[in-house]
């Protein structure tokens, strides 16, 4: 049957000098005819017209039909002729390829697929129509739920094609690796992950990024620090990566805040400890490159409150760690230097003192210098015996002093009640604290100026 199609064909009238017939190339269906109309204008200036096709007459008609494909030409008569020819084609017959194919995704998945006319001059327009109202025209469409899914092809000729999309549940076992550490030259194994993966027909293990070679039970071996990760290409997709690293770590402090790259003053009253962050292994603690004891010292933490027996107070050590790995003793990356104080019970002495009976600064006596000190440090240190020894600078013993609980002072005077000459003196103080976890007896000494 063929279809009827209406064309009016227009005058053009340019730069009103002349009259210009243009008349357009014109494309139909196969089948279909088309009707042409005589252009509107004003053309009273023409006495006669006729249609030509192929360059015969054909009709001198206002209203032609034609469905035969070729060369059509419209002439006006009078003082001169005016013409203008157009060609009637059959719009290109290719036929889109339409070979959509059943499909399944995973869940939570989606499916696209891309469709276009524009290469198809005999098609006009499609229509994708699906389940639950699914409706949609455009170039690119997604797809996410089951069913059959059909497109509908409008143009010369109507055609259509369906598929049907399947969605798997997502009810698959997922698995996971964890970090793993190892010594240099040493070789773990890496099982498959247990479970039912039994959907899945292809899996790849990689190591960086490059495929790696698996053992007959699917397993790998590891020898060399990097990432790994296995790959399973099924419905989900699944897959986790893992780190594998040398043993290689660094001694801290159990202040994070303290600066482990440059020597630590701290007070023995905060409670000063070294860690490192493997509690499942035996720890060699080394203190200036000297093993402290493997048999008190062998876990993962260090506290200075427990090695004040073989370390003075003021003076910086240097601290290191060793683990045994049982696969090798790895070092720590680094080494501590710390120095620790006794900031609430430790003394401080004067480097100065003038005995000239104005009652400033007129006794040598020891003083507390820390912060947060609101009391007397003898009083909340519980401190007592003190003893006192003054010398002067060749080494002879001047006088001693016992205060018993009171802080020892010197006014200057020798045991026999003479008043010192001005110089150099050296004084040791022996003195027991008893608040505190640390060897009981204490002692300070240094050198000082007497002045008058």
């Amino acid at each position: 049957m063929r279809k009827l199609i209406f064309i009016l064909l227009t005058l053009i009238n340019f730069n009103l000098k002349s009259q210009d017939l243009i008349l357009q190339d014109i494309s139909i269906c196969p089948g279909d005819y088309v009707q042409i109309s005589f252009p509107s204008g004003d053309f009273s200036s023409y006495s006669n017209f006729a249609w030509f096709f192929e360059g015969q007459y054909f009709s001198n008609d206002s209203n032609i039909s034609i469905f035969s494909v070729g060369t059509y030409e419209l002439q006006l008569y009078n003082n001169d002729t005016l013409f203008s020819q157009f060609e009637l084609n059959h719009f290109d017959s290719s036929v889109p390829e339409l070979n959509f194919v059943d499909t399944t995704i995973c869940e939570w998945d989606y499916l696209l697929l891309e469709f276009s006319l524009s290469n198809y001059e005999s098609y006009f327009d499609f229509e994708w129509f699906g389940p639950g109202g699914f409706y949609s025209t455009d170039s690119i469409t997604e797809f996410s739920t089951s069913g059959m899914y059909t497109i509908e092809i409008n143009g010369c000729e109507s055609l259509s094609d369906s598929f049907n999309l399947n969605v798997t549940p997502n009810d698959t076992l997922d698995f996971t690796f964890n970090d793993s550490l190892i010594c240099e030259g040493d070789t773990i194994i890496i099982e498959f992950p247990s479970g039912d993966f039994s959907n899945y027909n292809d899996f790849t293990w990689y190591f960086n990024n490059d495929t790696l070679e698996m053992q007959s039970d699917s397993s790998i071996i590891i020898t060399n620090p990097g990432e790994y990760s296995l790959h399973l290409n099924g419905c989900p997709y699944l897959s986790d990566n893992f780190y594998v690293n040398f043993y290689e770590f660094s001694l801290l402090m159990s202040d994070s805040e303290l600066n482990i790259d440059s020597t630590i003053n701290i007070c023995l009253e905060e409670d000063p400890v070294l860690i490192t962050p493997f509690d499942d292994y035996s720890h060699l603690w080394y203190l200036d490159d000297i093993l402290l004891d493997t048999d008190i010292y062998f876990e993962n933490t260090l506290s200075i409150s427990e090695i004040l027996d073989v370390i003075n107070l003021n003076q910086v050590y240097s601290y290191k760690v060793e683990i045994d790995f049982q696969c090798d003793i790895i070092a720590s990356n680094n080494i501590v230097n710390l120095s620790v104080n006794e900031c609430e019970c430790g003394l401080d002495m004067p480097n100065i003192f003038t005995p000239d009976g104005n009652q400033v600064n007129d006794y040598f006596k020891p003083f507390n210098n820390y912060e947060g000190e609101f009391v007397d440090p003898e009083n909340l240190c519980m401190s007592t015996d003190f003893h006192m020894e003054i010398f002067n600078q060749w080494g002879k013993h001047i006088v001693s002093i016992d205060s018993n609980d009171e802080l020892p002072y010197w006014d200057g005077k020798n045991k026999n009640g003479k008043i010192m000459n001005s110089g150099v003196y050296f004084y040791r103080i022996t003195y027991r604290v008893n608040i505190h976890n640390i060897p009981d007896q204490k002692e300070i000494s240094g050198y000082f100026y007497l002045y008058k």
